[in-house]
């Protein structure tokens, strides 16, 4: 979401209107920018927020390990 690209904003409505889990990465910006949070509200579970790609890979792995199981269902359908 980092840099407020309409287009993303219309896939992440898009993938929301189809109930797909998502999960949402936004880079801090620099002290002192004007733009200190995402243009709009989004859940804490659903977003990641980061300043260096060292803290992303960390988190977005956590992230991905905890989503497996719905992710899972959604590609093959229940057990």
């Amino acid at each position: 979401m980092t840099g407020a690209n309409a287009n993303v904003f219309l896939e992440i409505g898009y993938a929301w209107g189809k109930g797909r889990p998502t999960v949402l990465l936004w880079r801090k910006p620099p002290d002192g920018s004007p733009l200190q949070g995402p243009p709009f509200d989004v859940t804490v579970d659903s977003r990641i927020e980061y300043e260096h790609i060292g803290d992303l890979d960390q988190a977005l792995g956590e992230k991905l390990k905890a989503l497996y199981p719905v992710l899972r269902q959604h590609a093959i359908g229940p057990d």
